[in-house]
């Protein structure tokens, strides 16, 4: 018999989700001393984010890490600070091969780009 479109859909997740924390696992792995730097949070949380929507727009991105690290205090746009190292994490990962950047459905360079973008996982094709 097979799966459920529920079961389906919760098989790919997961399978989502361990690909990203392999991704993640592979990049720090790949550090020779202490002295190197290991992945930042926020390329990480794009990571983890990606492996959960399949795939997200920057500002996407931004609201979610803002809404998480949201303070009491803080007015309701604040997630914008976020934005430039979401974009800036977004390139770092797209250069490294773990994210493809997409405009319009197509992966285009992440040297050369402009207009509205979304990303996803390398070699994840959206249905």
């Amino acid at each position: 018999m097979p799966p459920s479109l529920d079961e389906e859909s919760m098989l790919l997740d997961t399978l989502a989700r361990r690909a990203c924390l392999a991704a993640i696992a592979a990049l720090q792995s790949g550090m020779e001393n202490e002295n190197d730097k290991v992945l930042d949070p926020v390329a990480e949380f794009i990571l983890e984010s990606l492996g959960e929507w399949g795939s997200a727009a920057p500002v996407d991105i931004a609201r979610a890490l803002g809404e998480i690290r949201k303070k009491a205090s803080d007015k309701p746009d604040a997630w914008r600070k976020f934005m430039t190292p979401v974009k800036q994490q977004m390139l770092h990962l797209a250069r490294a091969g773990l994210i493809e950047i997409t405009r319009k459905g197509k992966v285009v360079d992440p040297e050369d780009f402009r207009g509205v973008i979304r990303m996803r996982l390398a070699g994840k094709e959206l249905e």
